[in-house]
């Protein structure tokens, strides 16, 4: 009976601890057009063309609602701005417009997001979050 309540205080305080150090980062969201809806993040594409050679492309993703968003060039250097319908099913996101094809979602945080498409060879889209 004295050792339980020697125990008890230690766990309490071991509960307290792994709760304190807990990430908020890492916590669990749901990924739907709601989450994403007014956001703007940095995005980038990382593919291998016909031929084999290794490709990126750096540009910036607004979504404006639950279902629709813009990409402009980075830091809109160009003037290039294409807009995008996308749609979201379970680990799945479909895009049409200046993104196209269904991207996987293989890894997403509150604030990252990575995608795998083939569209016909392997590209990976590493979306990370700007402060809104």
């Amino acid at each position: 009976m004295k050792m339980n309540k020697l125990l008890l205080p230690f766990l309490l305080i071991a509960c307290l601890f792994v709760t304190a150090c807990s990430d908020d980062d890492e916590q669990s969201f749901i990924l739907n057009g709601d989450y994403l809806e007014a956001t703007t993040w940095d995005a980038t594409i990382d593919a291998k063309s016909e031929n084999g050679s290794v490709y990126s492309n750096h540009f910036i993703m607004e979504f404006l609602s639950k279902d629709q968003g813009v990409c402009k060039d980075t830091y809109n250097e160009n003037g290039y701005e294409g807009n995008f319908k996308y749609s979201i099913t379970k680990e799945m996101i479909t895009f049409s417009g200046s993104i196209v094809g269904n991207w996987t979602v293989i890894e997403h945080k509150k604030d990252k997001i990575v995608m795998r498409a083939f569209l016909p060879y392997e590209e990976i889209m590493t979306l990370t979050k700007l402060a809104n």
